[in-house]
């Protein structure tokens, strides 16, 4: 099981930190996309990510999910 970004819901403002400062892993992550709503989006890498579900309750937008 992986941790899983339901676009759809996220913010992806890169102040709202904690999942990404939360991850043991690293896995969770802000990157810059001008072509992004708000100039940029969050990202969870798969070849990261264990898992360990400590970002899902974390995310302000209910927008992780580990499937």
């Amino acid at each position: 099981m992986k941790a899983k970004l339901l676009a759809e819901r996220c913010p992806a403002q890169s102040d709202m930190r904690r999942p990404i400062a939360a991850c043991p892993k690293g896995a969770v992550v802000h990157s810059k996309d001008e072509s992004a709503p708000l100039g940029g989006r969050i990202d969870i890498d798969d070849a990261l990510c264990d898992g360990c579900g400590i970002c899902v309750p974390l995310c302000c937008g209910n927008a992780i999910a580990v499937e």
